[in-house]
């Protein structure tokens, strides 16, 4: 018996730890599976992710990676032997052992959740707006340390680093953040609007050379987590782990009564659950690293980056199947703004998945009369396309119309922001349709205001609108369309054109990407020439592309700057004059001295980017 006793248990580790490391002080909350598998977040480190771990016996190993506003970083591991509340050890840190200690942690930790912005960071970029995502760790209201990472670009304090200090003048209100990264050191200090639930002011950082760097910034609170809800949260997961694995329903014990989401109930957990335990042997839960987790929000959340109360993780299921043997992938969630299946959560009265509330997928009316639209613009305007002035990307879509055309709502929804020109409407739990470029709003709407699908919200400023799904930080195209709606979309877009068609023809393109930026389009007849058309987008701030025609060999055969005029659907290579059509990933090209009149017997081109 006194052997036993002694046993360690996979569930020893669980719970939330703090160490200090050099002069920073770090938490991590971490959580066991009935196989020992762990899985955990850092809560005060926006830049680094725990990718997976295990605890055999007292042995730990928990392994980290992490990617920044310069990129991927460097991943590293840390062993030790858990010991009561101790968990000594070392990580394995660039090629170097350093020794840490981690400590259970008791008291009440608070995690806040912020980004920060400053719009106008950079003289190569002066149209991108630059991003922090802080993480602020707290304790009983006092500073305790925390993290943050560039989004897009290291220009705005720096890539990534710790939050060294967080202060709060008692007298002004005035905040004063502290930051130290690689060879940079950075201060920030800012006041708070109360009406806008937005942090304001000015920001400078000092690199070893000595070099200055200085702008303003805004910025908000997305949301914040309680530590003890950490391992509440995180047992979520592990007991839809535990209960697939064991082929037992506890594994629909992680939903509230009342879940809904998309028409899913928990009555459909079970139908899904059961045929997979019917079908399949061996089946496996694979974890991806926790992004998110969001416990609360305390009411002084900024719209535009709010997180509901949730959890991001990649969840794959595995099995092998009964009848075949052969070892399959069941089922994937990856989260998303309109992807919330195993997000969504509340911590009262007890910490469950809720969903997002809505008794249907997401389908979007048009906002407007496809009839209306002026089909001698760009008609459409896809998401991600890196010019018109959205060189870091382009968060949703922008149609053209007639001007003085009415534009209606998408959906059902709350109205949670309204503008001079613009509004939001919420249309399930955190998810937001955001429209812009507005005109004449209707004056009995106000924040509150209930709307329906159809109903008259404004016309445009100009002769165009944007419309947005967002969720927080997060956006998405808004392409998810009624099957009506869907029919009148595709015509206009099958007619659309812009001047980077031929680098981002997709209708949701890359939100964020690198210059230059070089994409090709493969020719599908195996003996077509050319055999592959190489397109560089040299800079986000024209629409000017280098080109270079690759034959059937490999063999670069022409190159020079391709001249692409959209409406009359030319792109001239050189002295090989074409006449083409884009829709989507695929182009119907073809190419002569003479330019022709027709696409009949025209090539077609599948997009590789």
């Amino acid at each position: 018996m006194l052997m036993f006793s002694l046993m360690q248990s996979p569930s020893d580790i669980d719970g939330t730890w703090l160490a200090t490391v050099g002069s920073h002080r770090t938490v991590i909350a971490v959580k066991a599976c009935d196989d020992g598998k762990i899985i955990g977040i850092l809560p005060g480190e926006p830049t680094i992710e725990i990718d997976n771990g295990t605890i055999i016996g007292s042995n730990v190993t928990i392994n980290f990676s992490g990617e920044d506003g310069g990129g991927e970083l460097d991943s590293f591991s840390f062993t030790g032997i858990l010991s009561g509340d101790v968990l000594t050890g070392y990580a394995t840190v660039d090629g170097s052992l350093i020794s840490v200690t981690f400590n259970r942690v008791s008291a009440n930790y608070q995690i806040q959740f912020m980004e920060l912005v400053d719009q106008d960071v950079s003289s190569s970029y002066p149209d991108a707006e630059a991003t922090l995502l802080f993480n602020v760790i707290s304790r009983g209201g006092r500073f305790i340390g925390g993290g943050f990472t560039g989004f897009h670009s290291c220009e705005f304090i720096a890539c990534g680093g710790m939050i060294e200090d967080l202060s709060v003048n008692s007298t002004t209100g005035e905040y004063t953040i502290e930051t130290v990264s690689s060879n940079i050191d950075g201060t920030m200090v800012a006041s708070w609007n109360s009406a806008g639930n937005m942090l304001e002011g000015t920001w400078s950082s000092i690199n070893s050379s000595g070099h200055v760097t200085n702008g303003d910034f805004i910025g908000g609170q997305r949301g914040i987590a309680e530590s003890d809800s950490f391992d509440s949260v995180l047992g979520l997961l592990t007991t839809f782990a535990n209960g697939v694995e064991g082929k037992t329903l506890l594994a629909s014990d992680i939903f509230d009564a009342s879940y809904t989401n998309d028409g899913v109930t928990p009555a459909d957990w079970d139908a899904r659950l059961t045929t997979w335990f019917n079908d399949y042997d061996n089946l496996e839960v694979e974890i991806g690293p926790i992004t998110t987790l969001v416990t609360h929000n305390t009411g002084i959340e900024n719209l535009y980056i709010r997180r509901v109360p949730q959890i991001e993780a990649i969840i794959t299921v595995t099995g092998d199947n009964v009848i075949t043997g052969a070892t399959e992938t069941i089922y994937t969630f990856n989260p998303s703004a309109v992807n919330t299946e195993l997000s969504l959560i509340s911590t009262s009265p007890t910490v469950k998945f809720i969903g997002n509330g809505a008794s249907n997928e997401l389908a979007l009316e048009l906002p407007f009369d496809h009839t209306l639209a002026d089909l001698s613009t760009n008609v459409i305007w896809p998401y991600g396309v890196h010019g018109g002035g959205h060189p870091e990307g382009h968060p949703g879509i922008d149609m053209w119309m007639l001007p003085g055309t009415s534009i209606t709502s998408a959906t059902d929804g709350t109205v949670v922001m309204l503008e001079a020109t613009s509004l939001m409407i919420e249309c399930r739990r955190g998810l937001l349709i955001q429209y812009e470029h507005l005109d004449n709003i209707d004056p009995s709407l106000a924040i509150g205001s209930i709307v329906t699908t159809g109903q008259y919200l404004a016309t445009p400023e100009d002769d165009y609108i944007h419309l947005g799904i967002r969720h927080g930080i997060v956006t998405e195209p808004p392409f998810h369309w009624t099957p009506t709606a869907q029919i009148n979309f595709d015509a206009l877009w099958d007619v659309a054109a812009w001047p980077q068609e031929i680098s981002e023809p997709l209708l949701a393109n890359k939100y964020h990407i690198d210059f230059p930026h070089t994409v090709e389009w493969v020719n599908n007849n195996p003996s077509g020439m050319p055999a592959i058309i190489e397109l560089t987008d040299l800079s986000p701030f024209d629409y000017d592309h280098s080109y270079r025609l690759i034959d059937t060999s490999g063999t670069v055969y022409d190159f020079g700057t391709v001249d692409y005029q959209h409406r009359k659907g030319w792109l001239d290579f050189g002295l090989n004059l074409g006449l083409c059509k884009i829709v989507g990933g695929e182009m119907q090209l073809k190419i002569d001295s003479i330019r022709p009149t027709s696409l009949s017997g025209a090539d077609t081109f599948t997009f590789v980017e």
